[in-house]
C-alpha cells in the first residue's frame, strides 16, 4: 500500500508542478498591480514568469523519463509505459487534463468567459503540457527509428 501511495503522490506532484500556469498568471496580475510605477520591476517580473511558463512545459517529459527508468516507482513506470503506447489512454488523459484546466480556470478567475479562451488553454494549461509530452515521445521515437536504420 505504501508503494502505491508513493507512486500516486509522485505523479500528483509532477502534474501539479506542470499545471502551475494558472498560478503564474495570477502572480503576474498581482505583480503588475503591486509594481506600481517601477517599469524595471515589472519587466523583470514579466520575464521571470514567462521563463517559468515555458520551462514548466518540459516538466512532464523530464520527470516521466526519470520515472520510466526508476525501480523505486514501478507502478508509475508501468503507467507511463502504457500511456506511451496506448492511443486511447492518451485521449483519456487529454480529456481529463482539459476538464481540470476548465475547473482550475473557473476557480481562479470565477468567470466562464476566461475558462474557454484558446490562448489561456494553450499557454497555461496542463493539457498543453501533455501535448508537449506526446510530441516529445513522438520525436524521440522517430529519432530512435532513424538511428536504427
Amino acid at each position: 500500500m505504501h508503494n502505491f501511495l508513493k507512486n500516486i503522490f509522485c505523479l500528483l506532484i509532477i502534474n501539479l508542478v506542470a499545471s502551475m500556469g494558472y498560478l503564474v498568471l495570477f502572480i503576474l496580475v498581482f505583480g503588475m498591480m503591486m509594481s506600481g510605477e517601477s517599469e524595471l520591476r515589472f519587466n523583470i517580473s514579466l520575464a521571470t514568469i514567462l521563463i517559468i511558463i515555458f520551462a514548466r512545459l518540459f516538466v512532464l517529459p523530464i520527470a516521466y523519463k526519470k520515472l520510466e527508468n526508476s525501480r523505486k516507482t514501478e507502478l508509475a513506470a508501468k503507467f507511463i509505459q502504457k500511456l506511451k503506447h496506448s492511443f486511447y489512454l492518451k485521449v483519456i488523459i487529454l480529456i481529463v487534463a482539459y476538464i481540470y484546466d476548465i475547473i482550475a480556470c473557473l476557480i481562479i478567475f470565477r468567470n466562464v468567459e476566461y475558462a474557454f479562451q484558446i490562448v489561456d488553454i494553450l499557454i497555461q494549461s496542463l493539457l498543453f503540457c501533455y501535448i508537449v509530452l506526446f510530441i516529445y515521445w513522438f520525436v524521440e521515437d522517430k529519432i530512435k527509428q532513424l538511428r536504427e536504420k
